[in-house]
Formats: structure tokens, sequence, C-alpha cells
């Protein structure tokens, strides 16, 4: 009997690499696609209890953040969080419509993805955020930082804008070379 548990005990430790590998890829394609993302009657998804998600359209301010604020074209805006997004580690942007955008993020280790949606209010000028994780309870402030930097990207490229049109000199019509 003890030459059959001497058998036993390798194969255990031999298969423990497998499971674990397998058990990876499981969660991993487990998170292909996110629960209830996108825009429901002009709003994202409300964040649930759990304090990994935050929202600029919360009323529970634990998960509130400010949306941002833009003027001119909607698409100009667009651009500028298209940007903002791509200049960060670790994003795959996944859906882009004309108000709304979705992107995902990854943990540098575990490989845990985490959503970050964007619903774009022209008549208001103001894009909601919403940042959470697909997993866990608990994401050590990830999304709320990831919220402040985009932020910063998005107020530096638009003021990067605004002193490039302050640049540009005014075009002088026909009528003022005329009067002269």
């Amino acid at each position: 009997m003890g030459g059959v548990q001497s058998y036993i005990m390798p194969i255990k430790r031999y298969l423990f690499i497998p499971i674990l590998l397998l058990s990876l890829a499981t969660v991993q394609c487990s998170q292909d696609r996110p629960p209830n993302v996108g825009i429901k009657d002009g709003k994202l998804k409300a964040c649930p209890i759990y304090p990994n998600c935050v929202s600029s359209q919360s009323s529970d301010s634990r998960h509130y953040v400010t949306p941002l604020y833009y003027s001119g074209p909607l698409s100009v805006a667009r651009g500028q969080v298209i940007f903002a997004l791509g200049s960060m580690e670790r994003c795959r942007i996944v859906v882009i419509t004309n108000n709304y955008i979705r992107a995902e993020f990854t943990s540098p280790f575990l490989k845990l993805a985490d959503d970050m949606e964007f619903f774009f209010d022209d008549s208001e000028k103001t894009i909601h955020v919403r940042a959470a994780s697909r997993h866990g309870y608990y994401d050590l402030g990830a999304n709320r930082k990831r919220v402040a930097q985009l932020r910063y990207l998005f107020d530096e490229l638009r003021y990067e804008r605004l002193r490039a049109l302050k640049k540009i000199a005014p075009i002088k019509s026909t009528s003022d070379a005329a009067s002269r």
C-alpha cells in the first residue's frame, strides 16, 4: 500500500502547476466580457456597494468623482480623451461611439481587468466617467487614481489646444486690406 501512495504524491505535485495555470486562465477568460457596462437612459451603470468603483453620476460620496468638462465640439473632446487614454499604461480602448468610450486596463501582475467608461453629454458639455474593477472588493484606490491621471492628461491637452489657438494670428480680410 505504501508503494501506491508513493506514486500518487508525485502525481499530485505535478498536477498542481497545470491546475494552477488552468485556474488563472479561467479567471482571465471570465474577464473577457464585462458585466453590464454601457449607457442606459442617459446614465452609466451605477457603482455597486464595493469600494472598487468610482463614477461622476454617483450620488454616494464614497464613489463620486467630478466629471470632465469641455467647450467646443464633442469630436475634439472625444479625441482628447482617446489621446489621453492612449498615453496611459496597460490601456486598451475597446468601444468608441459618438457619445461613449470604454477602455480596459490590466493590472501588471495578475492581469486582472478594470473598465473605464465615458459618456459625453454634449448639451451640458460634460463627460461623465465611471471606473470599476471587474473582480474583488477593494482596489486600493486604483480606479480613483486612474481617473485623476486621466483628468490631468485631459486638462493638459485642453490647455495645449488653447495655447496653440492663441498663437495663431487672425487672418485679415480683404476689406481690411482695402481700407488702408
